[in-house]
């Protein structure tokens, strides 16, 4: 069996900053860019390293889709790996590698995510993964199904019965909007029954009670899954 050790992410300092990705792929000479894919490909073989020694076809798995990804999408997921370890290193806790099933999700949905704010939540699961190792693979899913503006949405619900939880997830969407590429002005009602409030719903992550929108128990596990777990430890010190 590995040593806690063995088992941290050993990823190098890649310096990938892709805020506004279309923009720096025009910027970029085609020799730098390169380098950026040889980086993004040679610090995801590190990630990836772990979960190959301890189970092959797992990991040649997740090493067969990575590479049948375009070079931007490349890119762009070690972004989210990247942003991640660095959200779970701030916590000055050992940053574990991922499991397989939690990577695998990170990987498929940040590399085509062009809204920089829900990548940055994929990032902030991603980080509470390589903390806990305990996130539940339903949690990516919805996540997937959700656009910014319901995340915004969630975060005015969860204002009715704030609790510690809500108000760092609230934090963390407002870091998320700050890398997004353009402004998303909230403009639901949280007591409103909209097609937001009707997927959300759907999604089991709020509920009617009372004429009032609440978060189930499964939307408070979602959002301190997707909560930036440097914020939490920064509110603790």
């Amino acid at each position: 069996m590995n040593s806690p050790t063995e088992k941290e992410i050993d990823l190098a300092d890649t310096g990938l900053d892709l805020a506004g990705i279309g923009k720096a792929m025009k910027a970029v000479p085609p020799e730098a860019w390169q380098r950026i894919v040889e980086t993004a490909c040679s610090t995801f073989d590190k990630v990836l390293s772990p979960i190959t020694e301890t189970s092959y076809g797992i990991g040649r798995l997740i090493q067969a889709k990575f590479d049948r990804l375009i070079e931007a999408e490349k890119v762009m997921a070690m972004e989210s790996i990247s942003a991640a370890k660095m959200k779970a290193v701030q916590t000055g806790r050992p940053a574990n590698t991922p499991r397989p099933q939690i990577l695998m999700q990170a990987v498929e949905n940040a590399c085509s995510e062009v809204d920089g704010g829900v990548r940055e939540l994929w990032s902030n699961l991603l980080a509470q993964e390589m903390l806990t190792q305990h996130v539940h693979p339903e949690i990516g899913r919805v996540l997937s199904r959700l656009s910014l503006e319901d995340a915004q949405l969630l975060v005015k619900i969860s204002e009715y019965k704030p609790t510690k939880a809500t108000r760092l997830y609230s934090e963390a969407i407002k870091l998320a909007l700050s890398v997004a590429p353009f402004d998303i002005p909230l403009t639901l009602n949280s007591d409103s029954n909209t097609f937001n409030h009707a997927h959300l719903q759907n999604l089991g992550l709020i509920k009617l009670c009372d004429g009032k929108w609440e978060l189930t128990i499964f939307g408070e596990g979602f959002i301190e899954a997707v909560t930036d777990p440097s914020i939490a430890e920064d509110s603790l010190s």
